[in-house]
């Protein structure tokens, strides 16, 4: 267990059990966590944040947020599309740290520029 002070609060982290730890492994878990402190932030709030840890790529970024989606949308098939015919392509095996809202801001770009598309075509034919 570690005791450290933020914003006038002492507060107290388990960083493992005992029997699963060796004590160097502990003194360096102790020194990331008192770095942390050191920074202003706060290890106990960020363990409640539950961030998973496997996502990190965008592909699996996508797959963890279209399977709350699923539920609530009526047509999920549409993003999903869009994703894999537009997104997936272009960034999806990237490394989420690797991606900018650059990126970002082309692929959209290049949507709206696709979906104008059909409506000329339709213009041409009539």
């Amino acid at each position: 267990m570690l005791r450290y002070t933020i914003d006038s609060k002492r507060r107290e982290i388990t960083l493992g059990k005992v029997s699963h730890l060796s004590l160097s492994e502990v003194r360096s878990l102790a020194e990331d966590t008192r770095r942390k402190v050191a920074t202003g932030d706060d290890p106990i709030a960020e363990k409640k944040l539950n961030r998973p840890k496997q996502l990190t790529t965008v592909d699996g970024l996508f797959e963890d947020w279209h399977k709350d989606l699923v539920k609530r949308l009526k047509h999920p098939h549409i993003p999903e599309r869009v994703y894999r015919k537009d997104i997936a392509p272009t960034i999806g095996r990237l490394a989420l740290v690797k991606v900018n809202p650059l990126d970002v801001r082309s692929i959209l770009q290049k949507i709206t520029e696709a979906e104008g598309q059909p409506s000329q075509m339709m213009l041409c034919f009539t």
